[in-house]
């Protein structure tokens, strides 16, 4: 891992790896340091690329029509909670107090 790495400077982080890769010498050359050092350089700058891949893909979050939602919930613990005669519609700020059993 190379210090651009660490800071998520993916672009600068690819570039310094295939600087890396440009200092070992030609293929019939390479002793098993260099084969090593070749594959981690390799392993460094497929992991650079693919996080700058991923950091220009643009978010996408999808919502789902069956999921409950959050006031969804809130109302169905309060109609709970009046069933139960905990909760009275004098005001939300109440309702809460009370749910969370503190004193109003």
């Amino acid at each position: 891992m190379n210090e651009f790495q660490n800071l998520e400077l993916w672009t600068d982080s690819a570039e310094a790896w295939r600087s890396a890769v440009a200092c070992l010498p030609p293929l019939d050359q390479f002793s098993d340091a260099d084969k090593r050092l070749s594959i981690q350089f390799g392993e460094g700058l497929e992991k650079a690329e693919a996080a700058l891949r991923r950091e220009q893909e643009p978010e996408i979050r999808a919502f789902n029509s069956t999921s409950i939602l959050p006031w969804q919930r809130a109302e169905a613990k309060l109609e709970k909670l009046r069933e139960e005669k905990k909760v009275s519609s004098v005001s939300s700020t109440t309702n809460i107090t009370c749910a969370q059993g503190l004193s109003a």
